[in-house]
């Protein structure tokens, strides 16, 4: 399944699994899981997408 990151509010965004259609000239259909309208990150999710990395991994690492 593909996901977008969602606005949620203020600089906090929400990652939200859903369900894509058919592609045409760089755009993309969402059929489901996100509401019509809503503002959605089209360039730069690698960079949230490495914050909750980060997070999950949690802060320092071993040796």
């Amino acid at each position: 399944m593909a996901f977008v990151f969602q606005h949620w509010k203020d600089d906090f965004w929400v990652r939200r699994d859903v369900q894509v259609g058919r592609e045409q000239g760089g755009m993309v259909e969402v059929l489901n899981g996100i509401p019509e309208g809503a503002t959605v990150v089209s360039r730069g999710a690698f960079m949230l997408k490495s914050d909750i990395l980060r997070e999950k991994m949690g802060a320092g690492c071993a040796d």
